[in-house]
């Protein structure tokens, strides 16, 4: 018997954050992988999971990739420092590089 695949996609938007590319880029991510027969769940708190996908990171993020020892971790990066000066980033980005690496080595 083959074993389907199961993966949790992590999208930590809500409300009006939906709408933006992230969150549209990733409903087309998993309207992709469905079409291939991979069960996909969206933020669930189980911890039964082949890969854990955070399209998006956050806390929730970060809890599950705790939660979820076995699983496999992978993050889609679509922010780095340089896209974010002057958007929230402001002065020098020593701060915000250390942020995003610490953030993306978890992965």
């Amino acid at each position: 018997m083959i074993k389907t695949m199961k993966v949790n996609f992590i999208i930590e938007g809500s409300g009006l954050l939906k709408y933006i590319g992230c969150s549209t880029a990733a409903q087309q991510f998993i309207d992709n992988l469905k079409s291939k027969g991979i069960k996909i769940e969206i933020n669930s708190n189980d911890r039964d999971f082949d890969i854990i996908h955070a399209h998006t990171f956050g806390p929730y993020a970060f809890r599950q990739i705790r939660r979820n020892k076995k699983a496999i971790k992978i993050v889609s990066a679509h922010s780095t420092p340089s896209i974010n000066r002057k958007n929230i980033i402001t002065g020098e980005c020593k701060f915000w590089n250390w942020i995003y690496k610490y953030i993306y080595n978890k992965f």
